[in-house]
């Protein structure tokens, strides 16, 4: 009898995908997507061994209407068969996570480790799965066990956490071939779609054309200079060997398409595949890709692609479930072909460690590219270790130059506590130890403790100044302050993630354009970090609640950017002041503060490369080695990696980088066109292109407060009530965004049918 894959509604089964067809297609992409790291024969035998649980007579029934057959386990009970001799027993057990997965997801090794069923307790179930054995006579296995890739472990650990890493990578390779396949045959329309991208080389000249564009235009000055010599510094870099990289260059240095130019350059040189641009904050992501965007111009823009962290797997159905709705662009959020990528930390890091397919299937498109980590010093301390192992191990076997882009380098190559560095990591701008002198165009200043009303005050005696505090509340309770006592010429300001994307960025337009104005009335802004990143603002004065060292530089680097700020008519030095203010923070806040407090009680420069590299060894001696590491990520991930059984699913629940309760997306009518967005999530006509737009409304709200919200001020929406709307729109003000102090509250107006 034939055996098929997948079959097509209403269609004869001379038109259905043969088995044999499809196990044989996907085993040769799955191969050439892992012989990137030198793996291709393990790919492909994943490949071939997948769906062998579709050879069942009860799953050929299921095509036709039958009832559910698992399929996955049998192609991992044929890898144990394949890999019985008990040397490769571990092996066994790796090729029998990917291969039960493939759907659901990675499994933990061992019984007892969360609710979910183990690999163990699946492949104890052997008895239960139909009869299969007709594999036999299509798919012929390799006669000889395939070598290993070269794995550098430097010891036992680590060579264990590599065959951790390349699991997963392996897992990848499988997920995305059986998608792919699965779709050119059920949907061949929508795999057409896939692909056909510019090269590389059209967004190195592109880029090219717009730098040297800039050059004309750029005014003389010593801040240009250092720019064009960070630049000179990225180009001549690129011609280097392939490995990791650091771009240590002051706030302001032109560092983000000095590292751009860097990463086309190097991956010309090296024919690497792409280039994934990582950074810090959701909150800017738009902001980075716009700039992205404008430099390559019209024709190369599309295909830069921006991903959010939990935004596109959420909605990723399989190829079986898919309505049709995509593009091209909105189909990359799958598996990363795309050239260009932005990305968070989040989505970046967690994916590296995540268990779910739609998450983990982009992974072997990390091989073989360049990836820009910037603002490399905001990665969370509690995740330092598994961070900088995930890196090497990227460096190493799987072909990746990975650059750590920062104006405060984290110390990453030292080992304190038995932590394994990042070895052989050259410094870009080494030839330029004068760098941060040439560039320096602030003084910080710390002036002690001071409560709100006391800041306030003080910042109403400039005419022009940004205040950046380290709470959401704290940023709306210093502009209700500052609106209560300003005088009626100030334009107040506020901006913190409690105003949806769309709102910010109006906000933001009307900040630049103020600034930019000498004519314009005096203004304040209270704000949050989420202005220290990726936002080019040049402020006179800068004041900063008490943080790290690492956020205390990002301030500054707001203050006097353009280094044009005069007094009495000759070249003067922005001020930057820290000030103490009372409140708890987040722990990863306090850890940073802690820090900082001890190397600015040293008398040290705050803006010294001495106070960074000092505050960066006290933070981590404060954490000490376990708490590089808080939730054991990689003790666990090794820790029964002899026979092959690795905790997936559970370090994936663990590494998560938010510390604060997981946030849920709440929907704001902010305007006309987000009330027409709303009405289609309503109506239940969403695609993938909705839920891209509906991000631009969407405000980040505690669990614990949302469940607080509904039924008072907010309601489920959408299908199945995955996301929620904001339905009393007197809590969202034009000046705050969303305030939730009373969430009963109605203005007049809104008490009016």
């Amino acid at each position: 009898m034939p055996f098929f894959a997948h079959s097509l509604d209403g269609e004869p089964q001379e038109k259905w995908q043969g088995l044999h067809e499809h196990l044989v297609s996907t085993a040769q992409q799955a191969g050439a997507f892992a012989a990137v790291f030198s793996s291709k024969e393990w790919g492909c035998l994943c490949g071939l061994l997948h769906d062998l649980g579709k050879y069942s007579p009860e799953f050929q029934k299921r095509l036709q209407g039958g009832k559910a057959v698992d399929h996955s386990l049998a192609g991992a009970l044929e890898a144990m068969a394949f890999l019985r001799e008990p040397r490769f027993a571990g092996l066994g057990h790796i090729l029998a996570h990917v291969i039960s997965g493939h759907h659901t997801g990675l499994a933990d090794g061992m019984a007892g480790q969360n609710e979910k069923p183990s690999l163990q307790a699946r492949l104890s179930a052997f008895a239960k799965i139909p009869n299969y054995s007709a594999w036999k006579r299509e798919i012929a296995l390799p006669r000889e066990i395939p070598p290993l890739p070269p794995f550098a472990g430097r010891d036992k650990d680590s060579l264990f956490f590599s065959l951790f890493f390349w699991a997963r990578m392996l897992y990848s390779c499988l997920v995305d071939a059986d998608f792919l396949d699965t779709e050119g045959f059920l949907q061949p329309e929508k795999a057409a779609l896939r692909g056909d991208y510019p090269s590389l080389g059209e967004f190195g000249a592109a880029l090219n054309s717009h730098l040297a564009a800039l050059s004309a235009k750029a005014a003389s000055g010593k801040v240009n200079t250092q720019r064009a010599r960070v630049l000179a510094a990225c180009r001549r870099a690129a011609l280097l060997e392939r490995g990791l990289f650091s771009l240590t260059v002051p706030t302001g240095g032109g560092k983000t398409l000095s590292s751009l130019a860097f990463a086309l350059e190097h991956a010309a040189q090296h024919s690497l595949r792409r280039v994934i641009y990582v950074i810090p904050y959701t909150s800017i992501i738009e902001q980075t890709a716009g700039v992205f965007r404008a430099a390559f111009g019209p024709a190369l823009a599309g295909a830069v692609i921006e991903h959010h962290s939990n935004v596109a797997e959420k909605d990723t159905k399989s190829p079986e479930q898919a309505d049709g709705s995509e593009d091209a662009r909105t189909l990359a959020f799958e598996n990363w072909d795309a050239p260009i990528i932005v990305t968070t930390a989040v989505q970046f890091f967690e994916s590296l460690f995540a268990a779910r397919s739609s998450r983990c299937r982009k992974l072997h498109r990390i091989a073989g590219s360049v990836v820009v980590l910037d603002e490399a010093q905001t990665l969370p301390t509690r995740f330092f270790r598994p961070c900088l192992e995930a890196i090497d191990e990227l460096a190493g076997l799987y072909g990746a130059s990975v650059v750590l882009c920062t104006a405060t380098q984290p110390e990453v190559g030292v080992r304190p506590w038995n932590c394994n560095g990042l070895e052989n990591v050259r410094e870009i701008a080494s030839d330029m130890p004068d760098l941060f002198k040439e560039l320096e165009r602030v003084t910080v200043e710390c002036i002690g403790a001071m409560d709100l009303p006391a800041l306030a005050a003080r910042l109403l005696e400039h005419k022009r100044a940004l205040c950046i505090v380290n709470t959401k509340s704290q940023a709306r309770d210093l502009y209700e302050l500052l609106r209560a006592s300003a005088r009626d010429e100030h334009a107040l300001f506020h901006l913190s993630t409690w105003m949806c994307p769309a709102h910010r960025r109006v906000a933001l337009q009307d900040i630049n354009a103020m600034l930019l104005d000498p004519a314009s009335p005096p203004m304040l802004l209270a704000a949050t970090s989420l202005i220290e990143a990726g936002v080019d603002q040049d402020w006179p004065v800068v004041y900063r609640a008490m943080t790290g060292i690492d956020s205390i530089a990002q301030a500054a680097g707001r203050c006097n950017r353009e280094g044009r700020l005069k007094r009495d008519g000759r070249a003067a030095l922005g001020q930057t002041f820290v000030v103490q203010l009372p409140g708890r923070l987040r722990p990863e806040q306090d850890r940073r503060r802690s820090a900082a407090e001890c190397v600015l009680r040293e008398g040290l420069p705050v803006l010294s490369q001495e106070a960074v590299t000092r505050y960066f060894s006290e933070l981590h001696s404060l954490e000490g080695n376990a708490g590089l590491d808080t939730r054991d990520i990689l003790g666990r991930a090794t820790e029964h990696a002899a026979q092959g059984l690795f905790p997936f699913h559970t370090l994936a629940r663990d590494f998560r980088f938010i510390e604060d309760d997981y946030e849920l997306p709440l929907l704001v009518p902010y305007n006309d066109k987000a009330r027409e967005d709303l009405n289609r999530l309503r109506s239940g006509k969403a695609d993938r292109d909705l839920y891209r737009r509906l991000q631009q409304w969407t405000v980040g709200v505690p669990e614990k407060i949302m469940h607080a919200l509904i039924g008072k001020a907010a309601a489920p929406i959408g299908p199945a009530g995955q996301h929620y709307e904001l339905t009393n729109e007197d809590i969202y003000r034009p000046d705050l965004g969303l305030d939730l102090r009373n969430p009963l509250f109605r203005s007049v107006e809104g008490l009016i049918d």
